[in-house]
């Protein structure tokens, strides 16, 4: 081996001797291990990756197989629609074009959709028709109609497949999505040139999303029903079209369109969505869109209001549950200054159907002192007045002890000036403030205390004396506009007819309300009562008076400052909680409605509540709010109730006797039924004072009645038992307390 080494080889220059050298020293060394290696050969990466795209597609086509096989059985258990609904939806069956299609519902659905290839159906869930009006009910209907007349449905289908080949791709999704917005859109275009009714229009948009309880549609059923950022730009097209692009115009965006689309799948970014969150089935006029970032807490956006964080999702679902046992109203809950809930509740016209939402005026009653507080100080402030002065200096002689009522004794209700009940409501200042010196005296001046509305009448005509301008005109200008409070007006101020932002007042007991006409504004309630506004606006109130846009430091204190051991302030009334934390609170009351706003001063949370009746919300929203802030367990809810077609009212209205012979009487007002009666009238008094006593139920969820005493949010749940002929036989009443079993007698 070393000769052979030795002899070289072709092209080899170097010396023998040294070619020798490195041969010897190359035989002396260990010889290396052998290793193997594995090559893959270049396909083989290939085939590995064809293989997982290949089972993904099968995977994506095979749930896509299953969701048309969910399609196929909803249609088979779909039933007839009710006549009225037949008979609203029938006449718009032209508009599907030249496909046959049929309309049936289906409690299996959580929204309107579109289902079928060769025989179209649309299935209408029984909550959606129940919740709207014709007119909704038939834009909805026509949207559907639309998409058969589009042939969406095979649209859709083509869609699905190609997004389950291309499942791979964020792009392919991206793309997916703005096909269904834009699918969407079309159809909502096609309503509007339809009916003209664009508002209206919007206004059904929201309630199906509403009444959905925020389910997603089908994936491969069009449907009218959306959610987040969809919804959102839906109703912005629908109320505001966008302007037509010239050819030019639509040219450089579609270019823009691909390049975008190229770099999008070059780059291979996924294009964060909106997170869905789950609506009530009742309760708000507008869906959620929740976004998320990893700094900022879950935000919901609503046409009614906004709810956002934990604390305030979690009040809005409550305030959605009350909604279905008759709470209406507008609630606004503030945390550390930030705004957590905003939203309306319920019906603001009950004959009308317009319903509650956070721009919603209430009258304000009782806060309207608050504003006149605040003039009074601020005219303090400006010198004009002291709050130590007579009333007398400013409005002319009073006699005998009223001599002696100062403006401080008017703003702590301290002046004794008119007994309770005094008829001295009058048109003019003038004679108003003549009725105040011949009224009947409830007390010396200083001597006692007892709230009435006529001390802060007179006070406002001091600030007109003062001032030689109308009160509204001057608190409106150095309260209200400094206060950025742009949507609050008085009684006396003219309002549009029918404004529907204006909430109606309701008074009796749930169940049976009524409605309360307007109240005539006179002195004697002017500048006491009358002012009307929104909860943010009163919201905006508080925090101004935290600052010095209205009044100064000095004034602040003495506002806040209690002037007796009642606690009461100048305008505001100061008390503390079990816990000792110190509460400054408003509070508003007529027949009709009821109010607070109210500021928990050491956690640093403010509530504002207005409601358009007077059965005790206000005690359950509050008590709800509280619970939520500190973290803690509210009351528990109230079961669900039930939506649908009305039950067979005739089969259970009627008497039924206990044992020991007391009678409860049970009849059906509206939607809900009412009972009455001896054993009744000690488990619950909803209603007004002195009203007669009677219990309101509604259908519950799972079968049965439900009563809630609205106060304390107490359940009480009432079933029938069934006899001959369909009627029932007797009933029983499940309170917290105990269990009231009675059988039906007479006929």
């Amino acid at each position: 081996a070393a000769d052979a080494f030795a002899a070289g080889g072709d092209g080899d220059a170097r010396p023998r001797g040294e070619s020798m050298r490195e041969a010897a020293e190359s035989l002396a060394r260990p010889l290396p291990r052998p290793t193997r290696s594995l090559a893959i050969p270049a396909g083989m990466w290939t085939v590995a990756l064809l293989t997982a795209w290949t089972v993904g597609v099968l995977l994506h086509l095979g749930r896509l197989a299953l969701g048309l096989r969910a399609l196929t059985r909803l249609g088979r258990t779909a039933v007839p629609l009710d006549s009225a609904t037949a008979a609203i939806v029938a006449p718009l069956l032209p508009h599907a074009g030249t496909r046959a299609v049929r309309i049936l519902a289906s409690r299996r659905v959580p929204t309107p959709v579109t289902i079928g290839y060769r025989s179209p159906v649309i299935l209408l869930p029984p909550s959606v028709v129940a919740g709207l009006d014709a007119d909704a009910l038939a834009c909805v209907v026509r949207h559907e109609l639309a998409h058969v007349r589009r042939r969406d449905d095979w649209w859709v289908l083509a869609q699905r497949v190609l997004e389950a080949v291309l499942f791979h791709h964020p792009a392919a999704r991206w793309v997916a999505r703005r096909a269904d917005e834009a699918r969407e859109m079309a159809c909502d275009e096609a309503v509007v040139a339809a009916t003209g009714a664009a508002r209206g229009y919007a206004r059904a948009l929201l309630r199906v999303a509403e009444l959905s309880a925020g389910a997603p549609p089908l994936a491969l059923a069009p449907s009218a029903a959306a959610s987040g950022s969809a919804l959102a730009a839906r109703v912005e097209m629908v109320i505001r079209p966008p302007r037509p692009l010239s050819p030019g115009a639509r040219r450089m965006v579609g270019l823009a369109l691909g390049a975008a689309a190229l770099l999008a799948g070059i780059a291979l970014v996924r294009v964060p969505s909106p997170i869905a969150v789950g609506l009530p089935r009742v309760g708000s006029t507008a869906p959620l869109l929740a976004t998320r970032s990893p700094v900022s807490p879950v935000e919901v956006r609503i046409v009614a209001g906004t709810a956002r964080g934990a604390a305030g999702l979690r009040l809005d679902s409550i305030f959605t549950r009350y909604e279905a046992y008759g709470f209406s109203g507008a609630v606004l809950v503030a945390h550390r200054g930030e705004v957590i809930l905003e939203k309306g509740y319920g019906l603001a016209d009950r004959k009308r159907g317009v319903r509650v939402g956070a721009a919603t005026r209430f009258s304000t009653a009782g806060m309207t002192k608050a504003v006149t507080a605040a003039a009074i100080l601020r005219l303090e402030d400006e010198g004009r007045l002291r709050t130590s002065d007579l009333v007398s200096a400013y409005l002319g002689p009073f006699p005998g002890a009223k001599a002696g009522a100062t403006i401080h004794h008017l703003l702590t209700h301290t002046d004794g000036l008119a007994a309770l009940g005094a008829p001295v409501f009058r048109a003019k200042r003038e004679a108003f403030v003549d009725a105040m010196r011949r009224a009947p005296m409830a007390f010396a001046p200083g001597t006692g205390s007892r709230y009435t509305d006529f001390g802060h009448s007179l006070l406002g005509a001091v600030i007109e004396r003062v001032t030689g301008e109308r009160y509204e005109r001057y608190v409106r200008e150095h309260v209200l506009r400094p206060a950025g409070m742009t949507h609050t007006r008085f009684e006396g101020d003219p309002l549009p007819s029918g404004d529907t932002l204006l909430a109606t007042e309701y008074a009796g007991p749930p169940g049976e309300p009524r409605a309360i006409p307007p109240r005539e504004y006179r002195w004697g309630r002017r500048a006491s009562l009358g002012m009307i506004s929104t909860v943010g606006d009163l919201h905006r109130l508080y925090l101004a008076l935290q600052g010095s846009a209205i009044v100064s430091d000095r004034a602040r204190r003495e506002m806040f400052t209690p002037a007796d051991t009642l606690g009461q302030g100048y305008g505001w009334a100061m008390t503390r909680t079990a816990r000792g934390a110190t509460l400054r609170r408003r509070i508003a009351g007529t027949r009709g409605l009821e109010g607070e706003l109210l500021h928990n001063v050491d956690e640093d949370w403010v509530a504002v509540i207005l409601i358009n009746s007077r059965v005790g919300w206000r005690f359950a929203i509050w008590r709800e709010i509280r619970s939520a802030m500190a973290g803690v367990a509210g009351a528990p809810l109230p079961p669900p109730v039930a939506r649908g077609a009305a039950p067979a009212f005739a089969a259970v209205d009627g008497t039924y006797e206990l044992p020991g012979g007391r009678a409860i009487r049970v009849r059906h007002a509206g939607d809900s039924l009412r009972l009455a009666g001896a054993p009744v009238a000690r488990l619950f008094r909803n209603g007004e004072p002195g009203a007669p006593p009677s219990l309101a139920l509604v259908p519950a969820e799972g079968g049965g009645w439900v009563a809630l005493h609205v106060p304390t949010t107490r359940a009480s749940r009432l079933t029938f038992e069934p006899g001959l002929a369909g009627r029932a036989a007797s009933l029983t009443l499940r309170t917290p307390s105990e269990v009231l079993v009675a059988r039906r007698v007479g006929q």
